[in-house]
């Protein structure tokens, strides 16, 4: 059956259809002028048949022009007919470009209910106009399409120019069923854009979409205004898989904030026809796309699932981001430009890539990842940044294999302050800070074995790592003045390198365990370098090259072996030494340099020499040997200085002092027996003074050549 209404009144008088048109194939048209108009459209179908229903289609629409205008729509679809073809559901609008054919409503406070039930149900177009003079909420859409496959909403759009404090264009979307669709359909696509749109004071978007293969292609909530309400955006999809988010974007220049909630359950939702690469694609963002322009902009992220792809955008002041995602294989780009931004991402699970970039003055970032396998990169750009990212959950072992960098480039007088903390196993870290005025601080603190960690920091820098665990491999190397670098390892076997460039710098380098390795360079004027090692077999090593430069090496432990190169003037050097079997090498190059060495403990120093301190060696070809300090001032005119302290028994011991003005103080034995303590002494030059003091029950042996 056929039924076909068109009517037109000019009344504020409600109109109501109120009875279902049985059957199918009918058409309502209404054209309403004037305030306060009202119709309801009720539109059924009969059992088993194939074709749909129209309001407003082909060459006539449904218009109502005045305020407070309501219009209810409602078309079933009998479940009954399965499958029906694309061109016979029941439908609202006209499908194809825009031409105006479908729902207007001009005015204020316009209000718009479509419910539809069934499959291939279909909203073409919808238009909301609202006032100028309006001071409370105008527009209105309701549409819940339910209980099918293929529903669509073609295109929504809402403007309003009033004067609403709250939400002024309100728009609520539910899809249940397979393959919904918000925006461009197989009708399309539309040359004039499609989707859910929205223009004008405070904005407000729901949809909610259950199933599979559910699909957003855009939403959008503009308000270019001084003043007016928050766009509020709200999307859900869930329930099933591939579902997708083209894109969302939001802006506003007004007072108010661009808010977004966003919801995804299942596998395969926000991928598009490309896909991310690690981490993230380095934030180009693209895929399944949310972005937010104004100030105060806020999107709450929470994801379910596997091989999930998202980007996120925010461009303005006061930013802010909060993501949790669970599942694996899922991806996240998060880009947001301007000041004081902030996000807050939490990860739950393995072989998940996220990107992050901020750029801008006073950003903050939180990345908390439990899982193996993740890849995170988080880049900030500007001053006062703040980038903090947890791996793990205290607990060894817990995330293994991840892969995170931490960049931050600050071109200004604040620096930045880069964290990150990681419990597992082979992970590699790095932190890379540039502060070209500022001051940068930065640490990485790690629980776990044959982790990988690098810190590179460029400016004034404070830096910090923090090992706890076996095999791990730890660099620090900072550029630039006023650098203080701390190295903390408790563990075995673990390698550690701090390189400082410039100008008072201070480095202290601490390992307990056995078997580590430290390596602390240090090249330029006033630099500290502290080395403390408790523990056996632990290797370190401090080289400087510059003036005035300090260092000291503290050993208890057995087996251990230090060694101190210095360049340059005005340079001191001190070695301590409690335990057995620790070897020792300092050389200095330059003049007015210090050497201390003090040693607690049997047979230090190295092997070799015999009586007379080896025939001093041999003649000293080598300038000595064995555990060795030598200071070369041969192009100065100052000499050295240096004090050897032992107690404990077969130490054996040379120095060697080239050039003039140089002096040696030696004590063995001075606070208890030492036995069979060797030492040699050569000096070359003029004006060298030697005192050595050995006390002990025998077989000690020292040999001076001047």
């Amino acid at each position: 059956m056929t039924f076909k209404l068109t009517l037109a009144t000019t009344t504020a008088v409600g109109l109501l259809m109120g009875a279902a048109l049985a059957g199918s194939e009918n058409e309502a048209y209404i054209d309403q002028t004037g305030d306060g108009n009202s119709s309801s459209i009720v539109q059924g179908q009969s059992n088993g048949s194939a074709v749909g229903n129209r309001a407003g289609h082909t060459t006539q629409r449904i218009r109502q022009d005045g305020a407070d205008n309501e219009l209810i729509i409602n078309q079933a679809h009998n479940s009954n007919v399965t499958s029906p073809p694309r061109n016979q559901i029941n439908r609202v609008g006209s499908p194809g470009d825009q031409a105006g054919l479908g729902i207007d409503q001009i005015g204020n406070s316009n209000y718009l209910r479509i419910d539809q039930t069934g499959a291939n149900q279909a909203v073409f177009e919808v238009q909301q106009n609202g006032g100028t003079s309006a001071t409370t909420s105008s527009n209105n859409a309701t549409i819940t399409q339910d209980g099918g496959w293929s529903a669509r909403v073609s295109n929504l759009r809402q403007t309003f120019s009033g004067g609403a404090t709250d939400g002024s264009n309100d728009v609520t979307i539910t899809q249940t069923g397979q393959s919904s669709r918000v925006g461009n359909t197989s009708s399309g696509p539309r040359n004039d854009g499609s989707g859910a749109h929205q223009t004008g004071f405070g904005n407000d978007l729901t949809i909610t979409q259950t199933g599979n293969s559910q699909l957003v292609y855009t939403a959008t909530q503009t308000n270019n205004l001084s003043a007016g309400g928050a766009n509020i955006a709200s999307i859900s999809q869930g329930g099933g898989n591939g579902n997708q988010l083209r894109e969302l974007s939001q802006v506003n220049t007004g007072a108010a904030d661009n808010i977004a909630t966003l919801t995804f359950s299942g596998a395969g939702n926000g991928v598009t026809s490309g896909e991310f690469t690690g981490p993230a694609l380095g934030v180009g963002v693209l895929q399944s796309r949310v972005r937010q322009t104004g100030e105060g902009n806020d999107i709450n992220y929470v994801v379910t699932g596997i091989y999930n792809l998202f980007g996120l955008v925010q461009d303005g002041l006061g930013n802010w981001i909060v993501g949790t995602v669970d599942g694996s294989a899922n991806q996240v780009a998060i880009s947001q430009e301007g000041d004081g931004n902030g996000a807050q991402l939490e990860i739950l699970g393995d072989s998940n890539l996220f990107g992050i970039d901020q750029v801008g003055s006073s950003n903050e970032a939180l990345v908390v990842a439990t899982g193996n396998a993740n890849e995170l990169a988080l880049s900030q750009i500007g001053i006062a940044n703040l980038g903090e990212i947890l791996i793990g959950d205290r607990t060894a072992g817990s995330s293994d294999d991840n892969v995170v960098v931490l960049n931050q480039d600050s071109l200004a007088s604040f620096g930045n302050v880069g964290e990150i903390y990681v419990d597992g196993k082979a992970n590699t870290i790095l932190l890379d800070q540039l502060g070209v005025i500022g001051s940068n601080y930065g640490t990485v603190d790690i629980l776990g074995d044959e982790n990988d960690v690098a810190v590179d920091q460029d400016g004034s820098n404070t830096g910090e790592v923090f090992v706890t665990g076996n095999l791990n491999v730890a660099s620090l190397e900072q550029v630039g003045d006023t650098n203080s670098a701390r190295l903390d390892i408790l563990g075995v076997s673990n390698e550690v390198d701090i390189d400082q460039f410039g100008d008072w710098n201070d480095a202290l380098a601490r390992a307990n365990g056995k078997a580590n390795e430290v390596m602390l360079s240090q090249t330029g004027a006033v630099n500290t370098g502290l080395v403390d090692i408790v523990g056996d077999q632990n290797g370190v090593a401090i080289e400087q090259d510059g003036e005035i430069n300090s260092a000291l090496v503290d050993i208890l432990g057995d087996g251990n072996q230090f060694v101190i190169d210095q360049s340059d003037d005005w340079n001191d050097a001190v070695a301590q030494a409690t335990g057995n079997d620790n070897k020792a090498l300092i050389d200095q190059i330059g003049s007015l340099n210090t050497v201390s060495v003090t040693v607690q403990g049997d047979s230090n120093g190295s092997g070799s020499l015999t009586g007379a301190a080896g025939t001093l060696v041999s003649t000293s070809g080598g300038q000595l040997v064995a555990g060795r300090a030598l200071q070369d001032s041969s192009s100065a005119l100052s000499g050295n200085s240096l004090t050897y302290d032992v107690v404990g028994n077969l130490n054996q011991f040379a120095f060697a002092q080239i050039g003039g003005g140089n002096s040696i103080t030696g004590l063995v034995g001075n606070a208890g027996p030492s036995n069979g303590n060797q030492a040699a002494v050569l000096q070359n030059g003029s004006n060298n003074v030697t005192s050595f003091t050995q006390n002990g029950g025998g077989s000690n042996n020292l040999s001076v050549s001047q």
